[in-house]
């Protein structure tokens, strides 16, 4: 039995991508040229592969969206941290004895408020980790920017910037 194909990409790429979307679909991204018999060949070879990616999906459903209600969580550092509505504060959400403070009055934007707060956080925390990292391994770049990537945690450019994801503050460190 061969494995469906959910959605095929043609693209001016040299290679074949295979993604597993989180709930569960492939999705295969390929060059314009290649026939499709080429690609279900690859799909057929990698199939042991897409097989354990999906059961992954299966295990581990997409979380819903946050509905920012008092007693959520939120992550930082792979931590599980309870979000409290205040009824005002400046700034708009704070980080306090283990828990997320949110002004009642910032609901309305409360994802683009909970965003600049990660990203101010790892502006804060990404450089001086990363530096660590560059004397521990020796290894040097030229600047660090910060990406809003959803599935690439980082990446390093020929020009020697080094590029990584706001959201890995929400991960452990290690």
């Amino acid at each position: 039995m061969s494995i469906p194909i959910d959605h095929i990409i043609r693209s001016h790429r040299r290679s074949i991508a295979l993604v597993v979307r989180p709930d569960g679909s492939l999705e295969v991204r390929a060059p314009l040229a290649l026939p499709e018999p080429a690609i279900r060949e690859f799909v057929t070879r990698h199939r042991a592969w897409i097989e354990k990616q999906q059961e992954h999906a299966r295990r581990n459903p997409p979380q819903p969206a946050h509905a920012f209600r008092s007693g959520e969580t939120f992550l930082l550092h792979g931590q599980a941290y309870p979000l409290r509505l205040v009824p005002r504060q400046r700034p708009a959400l704070q980080f306090t004895d283990g828990e997320f403070l949110l002004a009642a009055s910032a609901l309305p934007t409360a994802r683009e408020t909970f965003t600049r707060w990660y990203r101010a956080y790892a502006a804060r925390l990404i450089p001086g980790r990363l530096q660590a990292l560059a004397t521990r391994y020796g290894f040097a770049y030229k600047k660090v920017r910060l990406s809003s990537a959803r599935t690439r945690w980082g990446s390093c450019s020929s020009l020697g910037t080094i590029s990584i994801s706001w959201r890995l503050v929400m991960a452990p460190e290690a």
